[in-house]
Order: C-alpha cells, then sequence, then structure tokens
C-alpha cells in the first residue's frame, strides 16, 4: 500500500499538525505501509533540504506556492496530477488552504480515495472565525473536499459529533493524536531553566507550548495566574513556549506588563526536540486553557511526562482529564482558572498519582502504534 499524505507546511512554526503528520507516517512504515508527504517548499532550498533529513525513511515531495499565506498556486492541479501516479491512497491534513483543496479536487479527478483530517477546522468555534470567508470557501469547493473524502479522521468523538452536525460526512473514525512514548521514559529534570529564572527547587513552573495565538484563552489565563499567584507563599512562573502568530506574543507581553507580572511570566519561545522534553521534565503542571482545541499535543505531551494537567472546559479532551483525575479543569473565565489553580494547589499531594494516571491513560490512547493502527485499518477498508 502506497499512501500519499500531503500537508500544507513542515516547518516547526506549522504548529502541532507537523507533529501529527510526522508521528503518524511513522507508525504507518512501522506497520509496512509506504508513505510519502507532499508539502509547500519554503523557497530556500537548505532550509527544506534540513526539514527533509528530520523526516528519515519518508519521501518529501515539493510544492511552490506562488501565494504563500495560502499555499497555492496555479499549477497545482498539473503538479499534483503527476505526483499522484503510482499512489493507492491521499491522506490530507488541514481545510481551507489552497494545497489541500487542490489535493482534494486532483484525488477526485484520478478516482483515488483520500482520508481527510481537519484538526478541529470544523468546529463551530473554528468556522466563526472569518466566517464569511470560510462561507464563500465552502460554496466553492471547500464543502465538496470535505463531504466527498471516502472518510474524515477526528481526534475526539466531540470533534466527531460537532462535525457531523454541520457536514455530510459519508464515514469518519475517531484516532486520538499521538506521542512516542520512548521519549518520554527516563526524563529527569535537570534544574539549569529553574536556576536560570531564579527558582528554588520548591517554587513551581506551570508550562504551556503551543502556537502564541488568540485561540490559545492566554490572555484569559494570564491575568488569572498573575492574580493567584500574588497570594502563594512560594514562587510561581507561568512559562510560554512557542512561536508568536500575527504579533499576539507582544499583545501579550503588554497585558503582562500593565498587570505587573513579568517577574512572574517568561516567555521562552520556540523549543524543539531536546531542550522541549528537558523543559516539559522541570515543569510542575502543565496548562492549556483554549477556546477551543479538538485533542492538544501538549496535553497529550503533559500527560506522557507524567505531569498534573491543567485545561479549559472548552477542550474536547476535558472530559477525559475529569473523568481519569488527570488534572483539573476550569471554566475560560478569570474567576474561573483563579479556582482550579487554587484546587490544583490545595491537592499538590496528589500530583503524582495525577501524573501516573495520565501518563497510564497516554501510554494506552496516544502511543503513535495506537492511533496509527486505527488508521491503517481504516485504509485497508477504504481499498477493499
Amino acid at each position: 500500500m502506497k499512501v500519499l499524505h500531503c500537508i500544507a507546511s513542515l516547518e516547526p512554526s506549522y504548529g502541532g499538525p507537523v507533529k501529527v503528520v510526522q508521528g503518524l507516517c511513522t507508525g504507518l512504515m512501522k506497520l509496512g505501509i509506504s508513505v510519502s508527504v507532499l508539502t509547500s517548499s519554503t523557497g530556500d532550498a537548505e532550509k527544506d533540504a534540513r526539514l527533509a533529513a528530520s523526516w528519515p525513511g519518508v519521501e518529501i515531495l515539493w510544492t511552490r506556492p506562488l501565494v504563500r499565506r495560502y499555499y497555492w498556486n496555479p499549477l497545482l492541479p498539473l503538479t499534483l496530477k503527476r505526483r499522484l501516479a503510482g499512489f493507492n491512497l491521499l491522506h490530507v491534513h488541514g481545510v481551507f488552504n489552497g494545497l489541500v483543496s487542490a489535493a482534494c479536487r486532483a484525488g477526485r479527478s484520478a478516482r483515488i480515495p483520500y482520508v481527510l483530517e481537519p484538526f478541529g477546522t470544523l468546529s463551530p468555534y473554528c468556522l466563526k472565525k472569518s466566517a464569511w470567508l470560510k462561507q464563500i470557501a465552502l460554496a466553492a469547493g471547500e464543502r465538496r473536499s470535505i463531504e466527498g473524502a471516502a472518510s474524515v479522521c477526528f481526534t475526539s468523538e466531540a470533534e466527531q459529533y460537532k462535525a457531523l452536525e454541520k457536514f455530510k460526512i459519508i464515514d469518519s473514525f475517531v484516532a486520538p493524536n499521538g506521542v512516542f512514548m520512548d521519549e518520554f521514559e527516563g526524563l529527569r529534570p535537570s534544574g539549569h531553566y529553574r536556576a536560570s529564572i531564579g527558582l528554588g527547587p520548591e517554587d513551581g513552573i506551570l508550562l504551556f507550548i503551543g502556537r502564541l495565538q488568540p485561540i490559545k484563552g492566554l490572555e484569559v489565563f494570564l491575568p488569572a495566574f498573575i492574580r493567584w499567584q500574588a497570594s502563594q507563599p512560594r514562587k510561581w512562573r507561568a512559562v510560554l513556549v512557542g512561536p508568536d502568530e500575527g504579533g499576539y506574543r507582544s499583545k501579550l507581553e503588554a497585558l503582562v506588563g500593565r498587570l505587573g507580572g513579568e517577574v512572574c511570566v517568561d516567555f521562552a519561545g520556540p523549543l524543539y526536540g531536546s531542550d522541549r522534553l528537558s523543559l516539559l521534565a522541570e515543569s510542575d503542571v502543565v496548562f492549556l486553557t483554549s477556546y477551543h482545541e479538538n485533542f492538544g499535543i501538549a496535553a497529550a505531551e503533559g500527560m506522557a511526562c507524567g505531569k498534573p494537567i491543567l485545561v479549559s472546559e472548552t477542550m474536547d479532551i476535558a472530559g477525559t482529564v475529569r473523568s481519569q483525575a488527570m488534572g483539573e479543569v476550569a471554566p475560560l473565565t478569570v474567576e474561573g482558572i483563579v479556582a482550579a489553580l487554587e484546587r490544583l494547589a490545595g491537592r499538590r499531594g496528589e500530583w503524582d498519582a495525577m501524573g501516573r494516571r495520565g501518563k497510564e491513560w497516554a501510554r494506552a490512547n496516544c502511543d503513535w502504534t495506537r492511533p496509527a493502527g486505527i488508521t491503517a485499518e481504516k485504509y485497508r477498508k477504504i481499498l477493499v
């Protein structure tokens, strides 16, 4: 079986989708499935080569977008017609970008079935963002791309339910986002980062990992955290790891400055690989209080690292965090987050147990062998 995956970008700044596709491809290859990835060039040959080198065993096929923001090129139909030859199935990742839309059309034209993975973009929250543009896109062909898929892959039942209310999807399945559990085995906190920001072993780190963008709800979390930590007997630091998107970081920095929180909030910028894992190991709690998140790779990584999790009730994974007692779930309000932080601090003696339960759940549900196996089985059913 030969499967062509299509994603708009491989750059780390593109966020969670890149990690998901990379993990899925690795898991599928272990199951004997041949995978290639079609994506947009950065326009820099050396940078493209470095990105490709980080995908061992995966053939990377490049396209050159004329309009980079939408990953679109008028020659895409011809490029895709040529690239699709020899593949049994197409797996497209994302919605509302030129490359994926063209890939769906090319798949239908070549009678090659495709799986579509929307990454939460079909949720009511996301559809309301730039709603008029998305309505135009849906009318112009995106709806057909969604409803013409042989199957649509969702990362949670909640995401699936919301999308099925809006679209006439002929088939769908749930495969959670994954992590490489072996990366987290034996991780030990070095204390280097903690020391670099003036924290002692008894002080606390609340860690956020993700793109700095409005959907993450940080303009609600940070005022809550600054208010809460002012009453705590030990130092706490909120550490934000991730690339800026659209100048949102400067807005958050201005907010923190107005609230006098510079001493308790650290903007660490993007971290990857061992640096990211090292900071995860040093953290006490991982938080993700988004307005919407279909799953949240950072939450899965926090669980895999054995950390308590704080999530907003607007996230699809909130029910799992609550039912499995892996941390706290908060309303996405300043008062709600302050109350959740108070509860979490008051249960410090339970943090190790929360972390163990989270790690057990991640091992059973998020190691890439499971979502890759679910996806491979769906491929086989489609191709029968």
